[in-house]
């Protein structure tokens, strides 16, 4: 989730983030990027805090908000528990760092809440290779829509995204 999605700058960028959470049933946090910057040395916990106000919605919010499910990524097992301890016994997920492991985390998990009839999804070696093929049209894209991909943000990526698996389905019928 990203406060960055909705564009409305007479919102504070918390505000977003509620209303965001507010929306969602499902949340994918990754807590990984403890990282320390060059220029504070210090970490960024926007992650780790959207977790929480998540979190928070679920227990003490609306009947609806209880019903909010969510998966915690970190790239290694426990390291969460030296910034982040309150959390322990949680189920997190650990993907080492690697594209691949964290996709087919948030496969697996997706399936897990999805309904019991519902049409199986792609394996996670499937979604990063169609990933990988729309990363190679996208520039084509971005040319006939006469865009730099500097001058790319997210509404424009998603909406790319959605061309590009509409195309792909039209393809496969």
């Amino acid at each position: 989730m990203r406060s960055l999605e909705t564009e409305d700058t007479g919102a504070t960028r918390i505000e977003k983030i509620y209303s965001l959470i507010g929306q969602c049933r499902l949340g994918v946090h990754d807590i990984s990027r403890v990282e320390r910057d060059a220029l504070n040395d210090l970490p960024r916990f926007n992650m780790p805090f959207e977790l929480g106000l998540f979190l928070g919605a679920r227990r003490f919010g609306t009947r609806s908000q209880s019903r909010k499910l969510c998966l915690v990524l970190e790239a290694e097992k426990y390291r969460y528990q030296k910034f982040l301890s309150d959390i322990a016994g949680q189920d997190i997920r650990q993907h080492g760092n690697e594209p691949a492991r964290a996709v087919g985390a948030v496969r697996d998990w997706l399936a897990t809440s999805r309904p019991k009839a519902a049409k199986p999804l792609p394996g996670g070696a499937a979604i990063m290779k169609h990933y990988a093929e729309f990363e190679a049209s996208l520039p084509e894209m971005l040319r006939k829509a006469e865009l730099d991909s500097g001058e790319v943000g997210f509404f424009d990526r998603a909406n790319f995204m959605d061309e590009f698996i509409r195309q792909r389905a039209a393809h496969a019928l």
